[in-house]
């Protein structure tokens, strides 16, 4: 009974993950990830790295896109074949690498549109670098006093974001500031999350939460934001392109439930149920029903939080938790969340089990994928619910903490 007590104890109050050997572990993953990109950098030549992929391999879809866009052929940008020609026209030696689909709608096409004025390395580069520093002043906000930049700097999705080129950094940006300035600056916070719409999927949830928060300002922001951003998008670049997006949804919807992207790089509930070898219809109904149960949280936390920060962090987990369609590089997500659980853990305590899978959630983009791919084992969406727990028990007042003998109080 002694060592069942102890066995739980372990995970209960894990404190065996102390800051210094935290810290240390972060250190030496720098420094490894690193070198890593470093290797990849040294032997790449013109763009293209020794195993024959593009440097930043999903960018290339938003530089070939600007590309089109620039000489004026923006609807091509969503005809397969004239978009897969211009990828390879900038890197015919990479043809092994495939195609990258556009499935954004004209509203990041608007966002890439600077991109190709640069060549490809630099502007990879000033993308990086921009939205990074965006989503660093973003994410700033949530972390705890005095936290060391080797934690936030070792966060893994920063480094598959990089790798992948993506713009994980912009949409954490956009949300995190979104969040943070609700309650200070709803019009402002408005337009973050209607800027939020390039990504449609990410931004489900957001008038729910917000007319459920009685944000009026903030809601209206949001819509008036949305509706210039179509506006400004369909003159720019005409019926045809938006026509373009609309019909190749079709194609986009094939490509998650054929598994054209695979399914091992994906974090959602969707899936993991068909990786474990759901039907199609199995792997919807999962997905709908703890989507729905996850949403209704939100709701219950947003109609008696409001404009607190607790809604908006449960705001962000919703959404990655009820969309179908999530890569792990949007894991990015999760760093304002981590960083405000890790701060409320720091002001009142650690929950039950809290240490243990706030550091589990936090190693979580570095192996999520491989486990996927080569077990076939998908514990992302089990990790996403499990952080959603951890929100909504923070959101809705629970204050029980762990001392470090497992002796479990009350605080205030």
């Amino acid at each position: 009974m002694g060592n069942l007590s102890g066995f739980r104890n372990f995970f209960r109050t894990a404190q065996w993950i102390t800051p210094q050997r935290s810290r240390l572990y972060c250190l030496l993953f720098l420094v490894l990830i690193s070198a890593m990109i470093g290797g990849l950098l040294v032997t790449s030549h013109s763009g293209i790295d020794a195993n024959g992929k593009i440097l930043g391999t999903d960018f290339i879809s938003f530089w070939a896109a600007s590309d089109l866009a620039l000489h004026g052929h923006p609807a091509d940008v969503y005809q397969m074949h004239a978009h897969e020609a211009q990828q390879l026209k900038i890197f015919p030696q990479a043809s092994q690498s495939g195609y990258t689909a556009f499935f954004y709608p004209p509203l990041f096409l608007l966002i890439c549109l600077p991109l190709a004025v640069f060549p490809y390395l630099v502007s990879l580069c000033l993308w990086l670098s921009v939205t990074g520093y965006a989503c660093w002043r973003a994410v700033k906000g949530f972390l705890p006093e005095k936290t060391s930049w080797v934690f936030v700097a070792s966060f893994p999705a920063i480094f598959i974001n990089i790798l992948h080129g993506q713009n994980a950094f912009l949409t954490c940006a956009l949300f995190a500031g979104a969040v943070y300035l609700l309650g200070k600056r709803p019009v402002v916070s408005g337009i973050f999350f209607g800027l939020l719409c390039f990504k449609p999927h990410l931004a489900l949830c957001v008038p729910f939460a917000l007319t459920m928060a009685r944000q009026w300002r903030a809601l209206c922001a949001f819509i008036m934001t949305v509706v210039v951003f179509v506006l400004v998008s369909w003159g720019l670049f005409g019926t045809a392109t938006w026509l373009g997006f609309l019909q190749n949804i079709p194609f986009a919807t094939a490509t998650l439930e054929k598994n054209y992207v695979g399914y091992g790089k994906m974090v959602s509930i969707f899936a993991a149920v068909r990786l474990l070898h759901g039907s199609l219809f199995v792997s919807y109904f999962v997905q709908a029903v703890t989507a729905f149960l996850v949403f209704s949280v939100l709701m219950y936390i947003a109609f008696y939080r409001r404009a607190s920060q607790a809604t908006g962090v449960m705001l962000i987990i919703t959404a990655l938790v009820v969309t179908p369609f999530l890569l792990d590089y949007d894991l990015m997500l999760l760093a304002p969340v981590l960083a405000w659980l890790a701060r409320q853990a720091q002001l009142h305590g650690f929950l039950p089990y809290e240490r243990f899978l706030l550091a589990f959630a936090f190693l979580m983009p570095l192996f999520v994928r491989y486990l996927a791919l080569s077990l076939n084992v998908p514990v992302g969406p089990v990790i996403l619910l499990a952080v959603a727990y951890m929100v909504a028990r923070r959101a809705l007042g629970q204050t029980t903490v762990c001392l470090p003998r497992g002796v479990a109080v009350s605080s205030v």
